[in-house]
């Protein structure tokens, strides 16, 4: 188990990061004139998903191997952050979604395989709103009810940013925008 000190570097430094950049890439606008937009549309939604994935994982995968430990010592989980709260059992069960979307994700953004010769169109897109509301409000629940002691500044902006984002009309009508890889 990693110390006080070293969890809060982490959560202040790269869980920040990982959750900043989920969403960056998420609003990041491509000029429509730009000759190589279809390109760079494909980077946001592949640098979208890489990230969702990465911090779907921290929430909701905690591999362990035979002997009950950690499969991946340095691997860093939600549930590392309460002493009070077991994480597992105050995060929201989205079972079904996040199984569809880590089979997604691996099969057609992570891993190289022959299911993507069987993709239409249709279903190549990604109806990026849907992966970023609801990461959005585990954030928000983890963010809500991590320790005290991991309550940096940092992640205080990030919760009061989270808070501010899918609330207005105009952002939301943006975002129900669907994208697919070309």
């Amino acid at each position: 188990m990693r110390s006080d000190s070293d969890k809060i570097k982490f959560i202040d430094d790269h869980y920040c990061y990982e959750v900043k950049m989920m969403y960056q890439s998420y609003f990041l606008k491509i000029r429509e004139d730009n000759p190589n937009k279809d390109y760079f549309t494909n980077v946001k939604l592949e640098l979208f998903i890489f990230h969702a994935r990465n911090l779907m994982e921290f929430y909701y995968v905690e591999r362990l191997n035979k002997k009950g430990e950690r499969r991946y010592k340095d691997d860093a989980w939600a549930s590392d952050f309460f002493s009070k709260n077991n994480w597992s059992e105050i995060r929201p069960c989205i079972d079904l979604w996040k199984d569809k979307f880590f089979k997604r994700a691996g099969k057609e953004m992570a891993h190289l395989s022959y299911s993507r010769l069987d993709l239409s169109l249709k279903e190549k897109e990604w109806n990026i709103y849907e992966i970023a509301k609801p990461l959005r409000d585990i954030t928000i629940q983890f963010i809500d009810n991590i320790d005290k002691e991991y309550k940096t500044e940092r992640i205080l902006e990030l919760h009061n940013f989270l808070k501010s984002i899918f609330s207005s009309d105009v952002l939301t009508s943006w975002c129900f925008s669907t994208v697919s890889i070309t």
